[in-house]
């Protein structure tokens, strides 16, 4: 109750002090004397607020307890409400098969065994080392190693002398 009736008189004060000598921009803060003798009387103090509208206008902290100067009242400060859930993600688009009513398209094929590993290859036997002494560098030469195991290749000069260098071999 006390603090409605301060505010009402604090409202009407200053609305019949603005009737009375409105304040310019240039005049706002400033005392004019309009007397013609040229005796004026001293400026009028500058108002100061009540000590309660100094803490109403301070910033009220988050979880804070707000205070009423006139009745000693304490009551506490709401806290701030949470954030709304986000929305749920929009569901997948439709399959293109499921759009126009046929059946779902058949699972793609196993894929295909690995290739067997190469036959191991044998050593290359001295005779095919000495048979390419006498010869020119990448002349083209057969070696047969048994029934059915043929290796080709060329005698290429190298640091250990002419040598046969294998190129394909079949069993």
């Amino acid at each position: 109750m006390k603090t409605s009736a301060l505010l009402f008189l604090l409202c009407c004060g200053a609305a019949s002090a603005a009737d009375k000598a409105p304040a310019t921009p240039a005049q706002a803060g400033t005392y004019v004397c309009k007397s013609s003798s040229g005796a004026c009387p001293p400026a009028p103090a500058i108002p100061t607020p009540p000590a309660h509208a100094a803490s109403a206008a301070a910033p009220i902290q988050d979880g804070a307890a707000q205070t009423d100067a006139q009745s000693d009242q304490t009551w506490p400060v709401p806290p701030v409400p949470a954030a709304p859930p986000a929305p749920p993600p929009p569901p997948p688009p439709p399959l293109p098969h499921a759009v126009h009513g046929l059946p779902p398209p058949p699972p793609p094929p196993a894929m295909p065994a690995p290739p067997p590993p190469p036959p191991k290859l044998p050593a290359i036997p001295a005779e095919a080392h000495q048979a390419c002494a006498n010869k020119s560098d990448d002349t083209p030469m057969s070696w047969t190693l048994g029934p059915g195991r043929h290796m080709t290749g060329v005698c290429h000069q190298g640091a250990l002398g002419m040598r046969f260098v294998l190129r394909t071999y079949s069993e």
